[in-house]
């Protein structure tokens, strides 16, 4: 099953980089991370020249919907499975999207949705 991890962004600070980071340690492998961003010129450019499976569209403030820019992302993705990711949510370790795709795969399911919230800058 091929998964695609799609993330809205806007200003993303320094914890996106540790969330991408995160996500291509993966013992999973991600098909794609497509990235859905507000306002271009607060986006960090190195990722998108990014040697991993990034995909990048920017879009104006106006054009932002949070069910829109989501619908937007999984209309781009081709996977099996769609993970949405907030920009400040960090894995805690690399079994994250296993995890997901054996809920798939035992479960039947056809949606999931776990959180967890910490404090801060701690790992979820």
């Amino acid at each position: 099953m091929q998964v695609d991890v799609i993330i809205p962004t806007y200003r993303p600070g320094s914890e996106f980089g540790q969330l991408i980071s995160k996500l291509q340690k993966q013992e999973y492998p991600i098909h794609k991370i497509i990235i859905i961003n507000t306002e271009v010129g607060e986006f960090p450019q190195m990722l998108e020249s990014e040697p991993y499976q990034i995909e990048v569209t920017h879009i104006r403030q106006e054009e932002f919907d949070h069910g829109g820019t989501r619908n937007m992302g999984a209309s781009i993705s081709q996977a099996d499975i769609v993970l949405y990711m907030t920009q400040d949510a960090i894995p805690a370790d690399n079994q994250l999207i296993e995890r997901f795709v054996e809920i798939f795969k035992t479960a039947k399911s056809q949606a999931v949705y776990q959180t967890e919230i910490r404090p801060f800058g701690k790992s979820v």
